[in-house]
């Protein structure tokens, strides 16, 4: 490797130079394909344990000056990057491959930096993750060195299509079932099967990913069908055995977020519940608001937005009092307390009531439009 001896940028001391590295790369990372080949591009960091409803992703005539609102707004609903379409937005414009291309020495500099650094690695889709785990120590990712499948802090967003879930629960049984080997599944070869893919990327990742001590898991589906129709123990149960500390020694914690249960299609069979069979040991599963609007396809081209309520049904309440007067005469409600509030009513055979709960909580509120 060229030392580049005569260039002034790598005269400067190493620690001048990471610092500029890290002020560039920042502290996560998204890696995703783009034509069969690795791409890097920062990550705005949102907060992905917020609950989100959709409504935030509408934009804004007045201030953007856009005249096609409806349908970008129906594109970032449908994104698979999930909370991080803003992210998405930005890596179709910017990436931050160049550097990578300056010379093979600052390639290696930022990729020791990226391994050093603890940064956060973002994948959003089952594709990229497999390259991602098959592909550590192949010439295809060795522009970012072997040092690579050094990371520590690795967060998976996924929004699947709801047939792969389906399938994955079929295949479950079919491979379970005393009749499996005379039932065999006819695979398309011209194409990654999805459920392959997802059945031997969790393995594959586990033997990649020997350095990695945080794991961040962000599920869901990319219908408007609530998140119960999902039998969400047997889709996780490879990801379980495979990404435990058992196969990761240094792996310390797993978190996987969820979309909320609705109280009355709770199944300790089928879900994670309270005082249900638990996850594996360092495994903890949280639950979020889903998503609410969606975009309906009507036409070829043309669609339109819809919205599909969910639980808690009572969300708004809790923007509805986020708000300084709120909580400053203590009438403020957290999503915890509105959830409680609200698995009480429906176990009692009661269905919530909004203007009940407004004037409860606050007789001055006014509901906001949605």
């Amino acid at each position: 490797m060229d030392p580049q001896a005569k260039s002034q940028f790598f005269s400067f001391p190493v620690e001048i130079r990471d610092a500029i590295y890290t002020y560039l790369v920042l502290n996560a990372i998204h890696v995703f394909m783009r034509e069969c080949n690795p791409v890097i591009s920062t990550c705005l960091e949102p907060n992905i344990g917020a609950d989100f409803s959709g409504w935030e992703r509408k934009p804004d005539p007045r201030l953007d000056g856009r005249n096609d609102a409806d349908a970008v707004w129906g594109r970032r609903l449908r994104s698979s990057w999930g909370p991080h379409w803003q992210c998405e937005e930005v890596a179709q414009t910017t990436t931050v491959m160049t550097l990578f291309s300056v010379c093979k020495r600052m390639c290696m500099d930022i990729a020791d930096v990226l391994a050093s650094n603890n940064v956060v690695f973002h994948v959003t889709d089952l594709d990229t993750l497999g390259h991602f785990a098959q592909s550590l120590s192949s010439s295809q990712y060795g522009m970012l060195s072997p040092d690579f499948r050094c990371i520590k802090k690795l967060h998976i967003t996924l929004r699947l299509p709801f047939p792969l879930f389906q399938a994955l629960v079929s295949d479950a049984t079919r491979t379970s079932s005393p009749d499996s080997i005379q039932a065999p599944l006819h695979r398309n070869a011209a194409e990654p099967d999805p459920v392959d893919m997802w059945l031997e990327v969790w393995p594959a990742l586990a033997l990649q990913s020997q350095h990695l001590q945080h794991l961040h898991l962000w599920l869901d589906h990319d219908e408007s069908r609530p998140w119960y129709h999902v039998d969400e123990r047997t889709v996780l149960s490879q990801f379980f055995a495979s990404m435990s500390s058992t196969n990761i020694v240094g792996l310390q914690d797993v978190t996987v977020r969820l979309p909320n249960l609705h109280p009355l299609h709770e199944n300790p069979d089928l879900h994670f519940t309270k005082g249900s069979s638990p996850p594996p040991a360092c495994a903890t599963v949280k639950r979020r608001v889903r998503q609410r609007h969606f975009y309906d396809e009507t036409a070829v081209g043309d669609g339109r937005v819809i919205y599909e309520e969910d639980f808690p049904m009572l969300f708004e309440l809790v923007e509805l009092h986020d708000s300084p007067f709120h909580r400053e005469e203590g009438l403020s409600i957290t999503r915890e307390e509105l959830e409680d509030m609200e698995r009480g009513l429906w176990e009692r055979g009661e269905t919530p009531n909004m203007a009940e709960l407004m004037w409860a909580f606050g007789p001055t509120c006014e509901l906001l439009a949605i």
